[in-house]
């Protein structure tokens, strides 16, 4: 039986501020009650799940700190997707607190067999993957946060889709609960709230199961019938009607109509009253998947694909130049999954055909070599369009498909990830 968060946040506050135990038996047993009580933030009684075996010899501890790794890309640890910047402290089981101040020390008590670390030294300073430093108060605030990473990694064309926190705080939407979602193996568990869930999530990973209902602040009801539905309808909470997610993946969160982003630019996000800057497209890239973004921080800094620069001070400015565009440069998208950009190519052109510039420029293509001289040749080669039709090869089953537009194509794009 769990005794209550008070009690549990009492005892936990006791056990960590002691400085000596009497016997071992009296330790273990701690321990085991302690542990899978309320220190680590799993417990999850109410959670309608399959019943799991309980093995007795394993003893619990603090989940999220078992999450926290070091690498040499960061000054500090990451823990899903929130960073927690060198120095900070962790308590370990007998009370006493490490100083942690830069990798190497993290990972020598990470691997130090005698040590069993409970818990960082409160409060402590994280940033998230956009950059943004909160200061959390204690364990949960922690894993409130770290349950509300967006997955960093995504295969749109199938049903797999990491389950996080979506509400207010974070998104346009909020889960509506109960809420299912299932874990590696595929026990499925009913979520009856946010709390639960949140619980869950530092245990273990979990996957939404699809369909997910979502809810908007005036409680309108919006169903993801699938990972790729989920996507669209989160990126669908920046306010562009007139663009899609396929296009700012496929262009990697580096450019805006036919013009590329001069970095750093600043924009405003979610939650957020000021403008925040966003030092590349990776960045950026975080802020539009996660639906966060509200609007840019004016001037704004762009590129066009011949190198000249322009600046929009406002918003009507920004679509002033957007609308100068047309579907530019569609032939960079059509060679992106073919042996040209990646060694594991998804299809193969077939030759012949033609592309052209809106200069007039015709160029009749005949192989993959005439492909790399003429991206080594022509400094301008982003602005060539395809003249549809094209076919392609599938490299997996030798199927040819012929390419009447550049929806083809990016509908091809999507179903090759």
């Amino acid at each position: 039986m769990l005794i209550s968060n008070n009690k549990a946040r009492t005892l936990c506050s006791n056990i960590l501020n002691q400085t000596s135990m009497v016997g071992n038996y009296f330790i273990y047993f701690l321990m085991l009650t302690m542990w899978m009580s309320s220190c680590g933030v799993d417990e999850f009684d109410d959670i309608d799940t399959q019943t799991e075996i309980f093995e007795p010899e394993v003893v619990y501890v603090n989940d999220i700190i078992t999450k926290a790794r070091s690498t040499l890309s960061y000054d500090g640890v990451i823990v899903e997707c929130i960073l927690i910047a060198f120095p900070f402290s962790i308590v370990d089981m007998n009370g006493t607190k490490h100083d942690i101040n830069d990798a190497n020390d993290f990972n020598i008590i990470a691997v130090d067999s005698t040590i069993t670390l409970v818990d960082f030294v409160y409060p402590l300073q994280i940033e998230d993957d956009i950059g943004i430093s909160i200061i959390v108060s204690d364990l949960w605030e922690l894993a409130t946060h770290a349950a509300g990473c967006y997955p960093d990694s995504l295969i749109l064309s199938s049903d797999i889709f990491p389950a996080y926190v979506i509400n207010f705080q974070n998104s346009c939407y909020s889960i509506q609960y109960p809420a299912r979602l299932q874990n590696i193996e595929g026990d499925i568990y009913t979520f009856p709230d946010e709390r639960t869930f949140i619980q869950k999530h530092t245990a273990e990973p979990l996957y939404f199961v699809f369909p997910l209902t979502l809810i908007d602040i005036q409680n309108q009801v919006f169903i993801a019938s699938d990972a790729f539905s989920l996507n669209q309808l989160l990126f669908a909470c920046n306010g562009f009607d007139w663009q899609d997610t396929a296009f700012f993946q496929i262009t990697q969160f580096a450019t805006f109509a036919c013009y590329e982003y001069v970095f750093p630019i600043n924009v405003i996000i979610l939650g957020q009253t000021t403008p925040i800057s966003i030092p590349d497209a990776a960045t950026l890239g975080n802020v539009f998947m996660q639906g966060r973004f509200m609007d840019y921080g004016y001037p704004l800094n762009l590129k066009t694909f011949n190198g000249q620069l322009v600046t929009a001070n406002n918003q009507q400015e920004l679509y002033d130049l957007s609308n100068e565009c047309s579907v530019n440069g569609d032939f960079s998208v059509l060679l992106l999954k073919t042996k040209v950009y990646t060694t594991d190519p998804c299809y193969n052109l077939i030759f012949p055909f033609s592309v052209s510039k809106k200069s007039g420029i015709n160029v009749n293509i005949n192989s993959y070599t005439q492909i790399n001289n003429l991206m080594l040749q022509d400094t301008s080669f982003g602005e060539f369009n395809t003249n549809y039709p094209v076919s392609i090869v599938f490299n997996d089953n030798n199927q040819i498909k012929a390419l009447e537009s550049f929806n083809d194509v990016i509908d091809t794009y999507i179903s090759c990830e």
